[in-house]
């Protein structure tokens, strides 16, 4: 048997056991609930390539949209597809005005979710992906309308384009390495492409527009501008086309210059449709030449330039010299006279 020392230190032990236990029980139960409520809402999916099989290394990343009167896109978290091509994203709470994207790169590839909100008692979004097939053949891309928009300069003019770029074929469009391009003058300046989409590059090479893009399914937008010397008060603006392009807008300000398609074939004037709208305020005239599919090239006359001061400067300068090799004649004229009295 054992003595009451003994048997009280048996007893102190076994207390000390239930209570770390009771204890270890608390932290696990806490552990749990925390790991609970992190993991209340989680979006997960697959990446999948053009044939089906999981994208291996894929990054993905979880952006946060806050809608109001400035909207806000932020990343929040980002990973990489596992050998399944599965990816998750586990997010500690929602709010009323934040939505949320998926976006995903794989290689070239860029493909992204639309807005995802959690509905009502919804805990998981499942976002799968099928990367696009990447193809380096252009017939897919169409040209809605490529419009040219004439400002006047000091001295000559500012031009302007829009393309309105469609890709119809089922999967993404690589021209980076192709011939996708148009020309326009060789003595264009100030070459600027507003960039929006980091997968869209614009260059300008010696007359020559060059487009390197990596085009996916669906509308986009290309902008650039360049600036044209002119000599006179008019010139001839020559530009090709895209291949596909349906229709041609001219745009000038109403009180810019004075445009007009040129044409080796009178009946296309009868085509053109006018008509006067408003930008930011601004009377603009327009002209579109609609369904031009046939259409390579378009030539526009451009009046009403102004002269610079600089242009000016140099028939100012000869008049003024020769004005005083006249006064200075006429008085070495007058002076012999007065002397042969």
């Amino acid at each position: 048997m054992l003595s009451p020392f003994n048997r009280n230190r048996c007893v102190v032990a076994v207390k000390l056991a239930k209570l770390l236990l009771l204890i270890v029980s608390i932290s696990l139960f806490g552990v749990f609930v925390a790991q609970g409520i992190e993991s209340k809402f989680q979006i997960r999916g697959i990446i999948r390539s053009s044939d089906g099989r999981p994208s291996i290394g894929a990054t993905v990343e979880l952006k946060r949209i806050v809608m109001s009167s400035n909207p806000t896109i932020d990343t929040i978290d980002k990973t990489e597809s596992d050998s399944m091509g599965r990816y998750r994203f586990k997010i500690a709470k929602i709010e009323q005005k934040v939505f949320f994207r998926i976006d995903v790169t794989a290689g070239s590839t860029i493909v992204g979710s639309d807005p995802i909100k959690f509905k009502s008692a919804q805990n998981e979004i499942v976002a799968d992906f099928t990367l696009p097939e990447i193809s380096k053949r252009t017939e897919g891309l169409i040209v809605e309308k490529n419009i040219f928009v004439f400002d006047l300069l000091e001295s000559g003019i500012q031009v302007t384009e829009i393309i309105n770029l469609v890709n119809q074929s089922a999967g993404t469009v690589d021209t980076r390495q192709g011939n996708y391009e148009k020309t326009i003058p060789e003595e264009a300046t100030d070459f600027y492409y507003l960039k929006k989409n980091k997968e869209f590059n614009v260059a300008f090479e010696s007359g020559r527009v060059i487009f390197r893009l990596m085009v996916p399914e669906g509308q986009h937008q290309l902008y650039y501008s360049y600036n044209l010397p002119a000599a006179g008060n008019s010139i001839v603006f020559g530009s090709t086309l895209l291949p596909n392009t349906s229709d041609v807008e001219l745009i000038a300000p109403s009180n810019g210059p004075e445009i007009s398609f040129l044409f080796g074939d009178n009946n296309r004037e009868k085509e053109i449709v006018r008509k006067d709208q408003f930008y930011s305020n601004r009377l603009y005239h327009s002209q579109v030449l609609p369904t031009v599919g046939d259409l390579d090239q378009v030539r526009v006359q451009i009046k009403g330039i102004p002269f610079s001061t600089t242009g000016f400067m140099y028939p100012a300068i000869v008049l003024a010299f020769l004005l005083m090799a006249g006064l200075f004649w006429f008085l070495i004229v007058r002076y012999r006279s007065q002397a042969n009295i």
